[in-house]
């Protein structure tokens, strides 16, 4: 697995482990598309990420199994749904919060919601 931890590369050899702290920007990619990337992931705490990523994966598979072929209001929409437990560091929380909600707002007018699988903590959604 190639791993990018706050602008620095590193390869992950199976068996090794990563620890990424809270507050670290991170990516992780597969390098080599033709074996399949297995890992485990352990969250503390885990709050939704387990939906997040199920959802985010769902998305990107019924639109051409890619994450870059997930759509734009279907992506806001999920990230809007836990946009209080995942930071994006490239924009401003302000900027951050109007820009996801007013999408995500979007995508439920126009029904852009509908295979997306009911987050059940609470919130009402967009």
């Amino acid at each position: 697995m190639r791993a990018v931890v706050d602008g620095e590369e590193r390869v992950i050899e199976e068996g090794e482990t990563i620890v990424v702290a809270p507050g670290q920007t991170h990516t992780f990619t597969n390098p080599d598309p033709d074996r399949p990337l297995t890992m485990r992931i352990t969250m503390e705490p885990a709050l939704n990420f387990q939906w997040f990523l199920t959802e985010a994966a769902r998305s990107a598979i019924r639109n051409g199994g890619s994450w870059k072929d997930a759509p734009l209001l279907e992506t806001a929409y999920i990230i809007d749904q836990v946009i209080d437990e995942h930071d994006l560091p490239d924009l401003p929380p302000t900027v951050k919060r109007v820009l996801f909600r007013t999408l995500a707002r979007l995508a439920v007018l126009l029904r852009k919601t509908g295979e997306i699988a009911s987050l059940a903590r609470g919130r009402t959604p967009a």
